[in-house]
């Protein structure tokens, strides 16, 4: 049979409500009583109820870390620096997939709410509203911080990169290099790919080029990146043509890693033939040959997110309400590898 509270107290000479307040720190117990009471609960083995407490405190003791998807690298190393900060703090995570799907993310939303989570980090979804993301938690003041992607909204603090930036960083440096035929591999309804794609556009039209519509390839958001799936199909398409492009953009280092293997089953020489970049510096150092990439800095980004909502969680609702909020943009690294170069008749 299940040890319960009343079987601590009873143990321990005291009242139900002395070993409740010992267990959640609701009120002052004398250093007596508290040594009483955590004997009792070694003794018995006690495990207190994290429903129970939910229910009598609105807290949990728990944060939520609502994510698109866990294959993607990027993310998994995300929850590596957000696990052990929160841990560290003496709360517990609980990681939330969604794979892209709204019905899934809703259903997320609305089991968090009702298990009354201590706070909330968002890595939105591209295809949805990013106040509607929030809103289920801001309507309850349950403290909500986005992390990664570019995008922010008022009364929600976020700690984001500046995609646009990099981007250009990276589309610059391949036109430096002589490159004219430039194509771009992004993921379709999102929002990150297009900002990132402007960003492409906004470059080569500065330097008098144009991105051909063709040279545009958008896999679909639950492609995955490897041979037989939509990236590489696509990438084997485009690249075996007579008049491919010179150079690739990718999204990030996993479709990368399907034009990489594309460019090889067809024969390519990277970069002789085809330069290939990558963004977030995930999977950019074990490729073959390495990837030029944009470094995101994860775990500073993750740190600093998670910094800040524990801090929001420490603060009274009222004090939280009224706080300004804090939006923190971090930049990505250009990192030159030996995927890229001059393409073949132009000197560096």
């Amino acid at each position: 049979m299940a040890v319960t509270i009343r079987d601590v107290a009873k143990r321990a000479g005291v009242s139900i409500s002395t070993v409740s307040a010992v267990i959640n720190g609701t009120k002052y117990v004398s250093p007596k009583l508290r040594r009483r009471v955590e004997e009792a609960i070694e003794e018995l083995g006690y495990i207190p109820s994290l429903i129970g407490r939910a229910l009598s405190s609105q807290r949990s003791s728990m944060v939520a870390y609502i994510i698109p998807t866990i294959s993607n690298p990027f993310f998994s190393s995300m929850i590596k620096t957000v696990e052990q900060n929160v841990f560290a703090s003496g709360l517990g995570l609980l990681v939330c997939p969604t794979e892209e799907e709204e019905e899934k993310a809703r259903r997320y939303e609305a089991f968090l709410v009702g298990a009354h989570v201590d706070g909330v980090l968002i890595s939105p979804l591209s295809s949805r509203p990013l106040e509607e993301q929030c809103r289920p938690f801001l309507d309850r003041d349950i403290p909500v911080v986005v992390l990664a992607g570019s995008r922010t909204t008022p009364h929600v603090d976020a700690v984001v990169l500046d995609d646009a930036s990099g981007m250009r960083r990276l589309t610059q440096y391949l036109v430096q290099l002589g490159h004219r035929r430039v194509a771009f591999f992004g993921r379709k309804r999102s929002v990150t790919s297009a900002g990132r794609l402007a960003a492409v556009r906004e470059v080569l039209a500065d330097a008098g080029l144009e991105l051909r519509d063709d040279w545009v390839v958008e896999a679909p958001r639950h492609a995955r990146y490897l041979p037989s799936h939509e990236t590489y199909r696509q990438a084997k398409a485009l690249l075996g043509r007579e008049d491919r492009p010179t150079a690739v953009l990718c999204h990030n280092d996993a479709v990368a890693v399907g034009v990489l293997q594309a460019c090889y089953d067809l024969g390519l020489r990277v970069p002789d033939d085809v330069s290939v970049t990558g963004f977030d510096d995930t999977l950019a150092s074990v490729t073959s040959p390495p990837l030029t990439t944009l470094r995101v800095p994860i775990e500073d980004m993750a740190e600093r997110a998670t910094g800040i909502l524990l801090d929001r969680i420490a603060q009274e609702k009222e004090q939280y309400r009224h706080a300004e909020r804090i939006v923190h943009w971090f930049e990505p690294e250009l990192v030159v590898r030996a995927s890229t170069g001059a393409p073949e008749g132009t000197s560096r």
